[in-house]
């Protein structure tokens, strides 16, 4: 795989960890309690484990799937069934639900009153008499009967409006109580939510530039090793070459090479032959030191060149995590926006209950809230009804996968995705994420550099043997012997053998790169600390405050009545100049239902009991 110049450069790699992995102690996970709690929730009967969901076939992963969607679908299902209700409600009308339809009711005229007790028909028919018979004289046309049916119905007016009243106010402190509910509840939803959810998410993001950096270091070993090694392949093969031929004399078996006993030292085995030469065999020497050459083969560079590539796939996929974490950090604000326009919803909504409650609302303001502002509340609402439902799902699946064992979790998971990933890269991602924690570990994916590190041992040794004895000889009495000026041979093996020197410190260099004490903690603290322990929490307050906005909100809804000011049927008391107050405590109220006249002569009932009609008036009961 070509490497992309754009995005990596070459480079001295840092020092990283020096800790082998069979020394490596990997951090100690326990799931908090809130993480066991959420696990725990009801399945009815389907399976809990996303490990055996991401292993099993598909009816595993639908099993698991419909165990996990159970609080959402019970939170969309109360949704949807509050929304019927209400659209049942409007449907059916103030004449059949009252206010639960969404119109506010209509203080009564004394008109209607009368009418309805026929107190009015009567009087007209009593007069007609008595003008009939010429005896109508001023007041006296109303007698002392009608005077009594009269006094009953204006009281059976203002218990009818003092019953209106006392509804509204009930509806309207309900619906105040649901807007102040939502603004401490939004504040803990940021603080608590959104914040500690985008801490986890920077986090993650961190860890992923962290594991990317790692990446790049272990790039630039495995660089410098295939270039080491492509070189010492051609200094061995030149090495082999000349080897093969180096000391014709020699070629022939053991001790056939004879040397002036001056030229060789004592430390060297050796035949005396009595004559003042030495018989020398090189021959073993030579031959054992060409088979460990010969096992070197080509230095791993083709492993190596694949491993460069599934290094270059993995830095691939980090860099794409990181843009991707980047180009939607935008959530949160998005979010904090949305939470901010509910607020301010509610809290228009809010005055809108106080100045209907005040008889102050001005018509146009009206209108604006229930033309305008209303329809938007209501469709932010149905959209948190989703996100509800949508962050329980995902608080489960972050539970489930935080509970029992998360490797074993995640490890699972990617095998989901194995035949779509280079096989060598799901090897060490596996690796580094479970097998680094395992007492007994697997084997690595990268053990071919752990491997190659004996026959490069092999073979310097031998080299350094082979140089060492030669050089230990006189250089022109092992000519003469030879029959070939060997000084070609010493040079060729001292760069062999300095080449060799490197690609083992190389070597050695990418085995460190690679061990679990770089990847696993990085792994392990995101994975411990951002998902299981800060994204857990984090969840827990979005889902518990975006359900409390939304009842809240629905409530809101429900009561929307609330905004609407109460209005008259007639100006009868604008006519009367009635300024009655509706209030539960009289001073002076009696025993039994006793009255206390206002300022404008008329008695206020506080015991009446009253019901709505079919025809939608307020009737004594």
């Amino acid at each position: 795989m070509e490497r992309d110049t754009d995005t990596y450069e070459y480079g001295t790699a840092e020092a990283l960890s020096s800790i082998p992995d069979e020394e490596y102690q990997p951090p100690s996970f326990v799931p908090s309690k809130l993480v066991n709690s959420i696990a725990k929730v009801p399945r009815f009967a389907h399976s809990s484990s996303i490990a055996y969901a991401a292993g099993g076939n598909d009816d595993a992963r639908q099993d698991y799937l419909e165990g996990a969607v159970f609080v959402s679908a019970m939170v969309l299902l109360t949704f949807v069934v509050w929304l019927i209700i209400l659209i049942v409600l409007k449907v059916m009308g103030a004449s059949r639900v009252g206010c639960a339809a969404g119109k506010a009711p209509t203080y009564p005229s004394l008109e209607s009153i009368q009418a309805a007790n026929h107190t009015l028909e009567r009087e007209y028919e009593h007069d007609a008499v008595l003008e009939a018979e010429g005896r109508i004289k001023g007041e006296q046309s109303v007698t002392g009967g009608q005077a009594d049916e009269n006094h009953e119905d204006m009281t059976q007016w203002l218990n009818e409006v003092k019953v209106i009243e006392k509804r509204m106010r009930r509806v309207r402190i309900v619906f105040l109580v649901c807007g102040v509910i939502i603004i401490p509840a939004s504040l803990v939803l940021i603080a608590a939510g959104f914040r500690v959810l985008d801490g986890a998410l920077k986090a993650t993001q961190q860890n992923v530039m962290a594991t990317k950096d790692i990446i790049d270091n272990n790039l630039q070993r495995v660089d410098a090793l295939i270039m080491i090694g492509k070189q010492a392949a051609e200094v061995r093969d030149a090495a082999v070459e000349e080897l093969a031929s180096w000391c014709p004399n020699a070629a022939g078996g053991e001790n056939n090479l004879i040397i002036s006993a001056e030229g060789v030292p004592s430390t060297l085995e050796f035949i005396d032959n009595g004559d003042g030469t030495l018989s020398v065999s090189f021959y073993n020497d030579t031959k054992d030191l060409l088979n460990a050459l010969d096992a070197l083969e080509d230095f791993i560079v083709p492993g190596s060149e694949r491993v460069e590539e599934a290094l270059l796939l993995a830095r691939n996929h980090a860099v794409n995590t990181y843009n991707t974490f980047e180009e939607t950090s935008w959530w949160f604000y998005f979010a904090v926006a949305f939470t901010v326009l509910i607020v301010v919803l509610a809290i228009v909504f809010m005055v809108g209950a106080c100045l209907a409650w005040t008889y102050r609302l001005p018509q146009c303001f009206e209108r604006l809230q229930t033309y305008g502002i209303f329809p938007i509340f209501a469709g932010l609402l149905g959209l948190l009804w989703l996100c509800v439902s949508g962050f329980a799902f995902a608080l489960v699946l972050n539970a489930d996968l935080c509970s029992g064992s998360p490797e074993e979790n995640v490890v699972a998971i990617l095998h989901q995705k194995e035949i779509d990933m280079d096989q060598l890269l799901f090897g060490m991602a596996s690796y580094y994420i479970e097998g680094c924690t395992l007492k007994d570990k697997p084997d690595k994916p990268t053990s071919l550099f752990d491997d190659f590190l004996p026959y490069l041992e092999s073979g310097i040794d031998l080299s350094q043997s082979f140089t060492s004895k030669i050089g230990s000889i006189d250089m022109s009495s092992l000519s003469r012997a030879c029959g070939f000026n060997v000084k070609s041979t010493t040079n060729t093996m001292t760069y062999l053998l300095q080449t060799l020197d490197a690609v083992q410190e190389r070597t050695a260099f990418m085995v460190e790169g690679l061990y679990c004490s770089n990847f696993n903690p990085i792994y392990s603290k995101n994975m411990y600390e951002a998902i299981c322990y800060d994204g857990v929490r984090g969840l827990t307050a979005i889902f518990a405050c975006l359900f409390v906005i939304t009842v809240a909100g629905m409530t809101m809804i429900s009561l929307r009545v609330a905004f609407h000011e109460v209005r008259n049927e007639s100006n009868w008391m604008e006519e009367l100049g009635l300024d009655i107050e509706y209030s539960e405590e009289k001073e002076g109220e009696g025993e039994g239902g006793e009255t206390q006249p206002n300022s404008n002569g008329f008695e206020v009932i506080e015991e009446a009991i009253t019901e709505i009609g079919d025809d939608g008036a307020l009737h004594e009961a």
